[in-house]
C-alpha cells in the first residue's frame, strides 16, 4: 500500500518534468505568448504533489500550514525556473 503511494507521487512528479519541458519548448519555438497554457496545470501539480509529500506520514510529516507554505514557495520557484530556462534557451537559439 505504501509503495503505491510513492508510485502515484512519482508519477505526478514525472508530469512536472513533462510540463516544464513543454513550457521551455514553447519559449524556444516562438510560442511564448501561449506558455501560460502548460504553466497552469504545472502550478497546480507542483503545489499538490509537493504539499502531499511534505505532509504525508511517508514523506516529511509536516503540519498542513507548513506544508502549504513550503509547497507554495516550491511552486513559485518551479515556475520561475521554467520561464528563465525557456528565455535562456530562446536567446541561445536566436544567437545561433
Amino acid at each position: 500500500n505504501i509503495l503505491w503511494r510513492y508510485f502515484a507521487w512519482s508519477n505526478q512528479m514525472i508530469s512536472l518534468f513533462a510540463l516544464a519541458g513543454i513550457g521551455a519548448w514553447m519559449c524556444v519555438n516562438k510560442k511564448a505568448k501561449f506558455v501560460w497554457m502548460p504553466l497552469i496545470p504545472a502550478a497546480f501539480y507542483a503545489f499538490v504533489t509537493s504539499s502531499f509529500i511534505l505532509n504525508a506520514k511517508i514523506g516529511f510529516n509536516l503540519p498542513w500550514p507548513a506544508a502549504y507554505g513550503v509547497a507554495a514557495a516550491f511552486t513559485i520557484v518551479y515556475l520561475v525556473v521554467i520561464l528563465m530556462n525557456g528565455k535562456k534557451k530562446a536567446g541561445e537559439r536566436a544567437a545561433a
